[in-house]
């Protein structure tokens, strides 16, 4: 590690490992990590789960990517690029091969041989076709249509958006104005009958991809995704699809008109 390049890559890895290992959902997500890359498995809750579950995944997973090029870039580093898309995947052999699996010898050091994995195949990325689409995707690059640091999202991911939140109903915890001001202060909750809406509005050249809780009738804005208007349309080694380029995302709960606090991908400062 005497190369000046070297030193400066290994120090970029350093910085970057709380937010490479910084988990959307640790009890639905599974990622991996490899070098300065990162691909992570997200399976839907099961239906009749409260969607904030999910909601704050996604949120977690819009803004981790704007506070890891925010860190990356401001030491002049290239950023990262990400897509999040969607599809099948099958489990169809073990998840790894151990020393014990090739030994021959007492049990107690078989015991210890096990401990010493060979061989790699982690059960969430086998067969994955939500990965390898995602991974034909982004090594495209600006060749493909998708240059720089930005987040990019597959139709067939807003879809899945879309289908999940829109099809079902899901209890939702809402405080039940019985609130307990005493020493400690505590929040009572209920749990009521929600649903959603998306609506998707182009406004000169941006796509808007609006998310609404709806409870007892009162329609609430959760959040917002903005996009360039156009898609990029993708069509390599048996991958077609269109993808969509985020510029601003407005967060969960922040979608006030008057403020318009949000994350811009066009400007990580």
């Amino acid at each position: 590690m005497q190369n000046s390049v070297c030193r400066k890559n290994l120090e970029r890895l350093h910085r970057l490992e709380i937010s490479l290992h910084q988990s959307n959902d640790p009890s639905k997500e599974v990622a991996f990590v490899l070098n300065d890359g990162l691909a992570s498995v997200y399976d839907l809750p099961e239906y009749g789960d409260d969607a904030m579950r999910f909601l704050w995944w996604l949120h977690s997973a819009l803004s981790n990517h704007w506070l890891l090029n925010r860190h990356d870039i401001q030491y002049g580093n290239p950023g990262a690029r990400s897509v999040m898309t969607f599809g099948d995947r099958v489990s169809s052999w073990r998840e790894h091969t151990t020393f014990g699996d090739c030994f021959f010898g007492s049990p107690e050091r078989k015991k210890l041989a096990d401990k010493k994995i060979c061989i790699y195949s982690p059960e969430e990325f086998q067969l994955n076709l939500a990965f390898s689409k995602a991974y034909i995707i982004e090594t495209s690059g600006t060749k493909g249509g998708l240059p720089g640091p930005n987040m990019y999202i597959d139709k067939k991911a807003l879809d899945a958006i879309e289908l999940y939140l829109c099809h079902n109903s899901f209890l939702h915890l809402m405080p039940n104005g019985s609130e307990d001001y005493g020493d400690h202060g505590v929040l009572n909750f209920k749990k009521v009958l929600a649903c959603y809406e998306i609506t998707k509005t182009i406004d000169s050249d941006a796509l808007y991809f609006n998310i609404y809780r709806i409870i007892e009738n009162i329609k609430h804005k959760v959040m917002s995704l903005q996009f360039f208007s156009s898609p990029i349309k993708f069509n390599k080694r048996g991958i077609t699809t269109e993808i969509y380029h985020l510029k601003k995302y407005f967060p969960l709960d922040e979608v006030d008109e008057e403020t318009h606090f949000f994350f811009d991908y066009d400007n990580y400062c």
